[in-house]
């Protein structure tokens, strides 16, 4: 078997590469998503059974490691860390707020 370095096989299919991509930012952005899911949809099954038991009395963004956490719950809680720096309000058109 001939075996290939990592930066040849993520070259696109048109340049003789397989297109493979970096699968760790892959899944820190499936992650990553979770959490979302976690702040905009409170009401999907997901979000309540992971509330009740890792975050009852707070958010998502708000919520810790607890005791005996689950790998999945480590997991999204890591994503935590890229959710707040790229998440933010956005009011109207950014220039005023009318209240």
């Amino acid at each position: 078997m001939d075996w290939l370095a990592w930066d040849k096989l993520c070259v696109s299919k048109e340049l003789g590469g397989l297109s493979f991509q970096n699968i760790h930012a892959f899944n820190l952005a499936m992650l990553g998503k979770q959490g979302w899911k976690f702040i905009s949809r409170s009401n999907a099954l997901s979000t309540k059974v992971f509330k009740s038991k890792y975050f009852p009395k707070r958010n998502f963004m708000g919520a810790d490691l607890g005791n005996n956490p689950s790998y999945s719950w480590q997991s999204i809680l890591f994503s935590k860390t890229v959710l707040k720096e790229c998440v933010g309000w956005k009011l109207g058109n950014e220039e005023n707020v009318n209240v």
